[in-house]
Order: C-alpha cells, then structure tokens, then sequence
C-alpha cells in the first residue's frame, strides 16, 4: 500500500512528515496515556486541518510554476500535447483527461489544431 500511495500521489512522503511534525508540536506538552488519548488525537487532527490550507498552497504554486515554465508564448496556456508530454517526464499532476480538464473549464478547444489548457483556470480548479 506505501509504494502504491506514493506512486499516486509523489508528496505522500513530505505530507506524512509533516503530519508527523505537527502532531510532536501539538503533543509537545503531553506524556504517556495523555498522548494516545481521543482528546490528544481530536487535538492533532484539528490542527491539522487548521494548518493544511497554508502548507498545501506551496504546493500549489509549485503546480503553477510548472505550468508557467511549459507556457506558450505568455498566453497563459500550455499545449494540451505539452501538457501529456510533461506528464509523461514525472509531472505527475498533469494527467487528468480532457473531459476532466474540459468539465474544470481547464481546456480551451476553440482551435482544434491547438487546444490548450488555461493555466489560470486550472490552477484555480
């Protein structure tokens, strides 16, 4: 199950280092029982979730930034073959299907020799 959930999702061993960080932070104070307790842990998980949002957008911007690099011509789009291509090379999130990129309003078709995914409407998905 660890190697599955890490080739799915590559940042599965940075998030779980970070839950594990936040847990010590919360649990800091704590000893023994006090530790493994249902209120220890409704703590750690509320905390978790407060803190989530903020870590996740660096994740975030690291996705944006990937697409800006792929962007055509400062058109705020990336060929949708560039976008696959990319893919391929280990950029793991840009996979979805384009009927999944077109659903999101992600995929711009209005030239069908050129479709292309809409770095802002993407990201902001």
């Amino acid at each position: 199950v660890h190697a599955k959930i890490s080739e799915l999702y590559p940042n599965w061993e940075e998030t779980r280092l970070w839950v594990r960080e936040v847990r010590e932070k919360v649990l800091s104070g704590s000893s023994g029982g006090d530790r493994t307790s249902l209120s220890a842990s409704i703590r750690v998980v509320e905390e978790i979730a407060d803190r989530y949002g903020r870590w996740q957008d660096r994740e975030c911007h690291e996705i944006k930034d990937s697409l800006v690099r792929l962007e055509y011509a400062q058109t705020g789009r990336v060929w949708l073959a560039k976008f696959y291509g990319s893919a391929l090379e280990g950029n793991w999130q840009f996979s979805e299907s384009r009927d999944y990129l077109r659903q999101l309003g992600a995929l711009d078709e209005s030239d069908p020799q050129r479709v292309s995914v809409m770095i802002p409407n993407y990201v902001n998905a």
